[in-house]
């Protein structure tokens, strides 16, 4: 409820996961924010369909968006 007591005009839903495949999109923002992150660490030549799909597998773990370069970071320290 809004604060004067009004429904809100706005129905948000998330279907991550649901609807497709997200995967690929949090793969490449993660990239992306690891790559501003930590700019001397690796380069585009460690972006490989191994690490995506390394990345794909462990996504359950993820909680919120700010941890998709840190699971980049680690997969490639390892």
């Amino acid at each position: 409820m809004a604060a004067d007591g009004a429904a809100p005009r706005v129905l948000a839903l998330d279907f991550d996961g649901v609807v497709c495949d997200g995967r690929p999109e949090y793969f490449e923002s993660g990239w992306r924010a690891y790559r501003a992150a930590w700019p001397g660490a690796a380069g585009d030549g460690a972006r490989t369909p191994a690490l995506a799909a390394r990345f794909g597998e462990l996504r359950p773990l993820i909680e919120s968006g700010w941890e998709f370069p840190v699971l980049i970071h680690a997969l490639l320290a390892r």
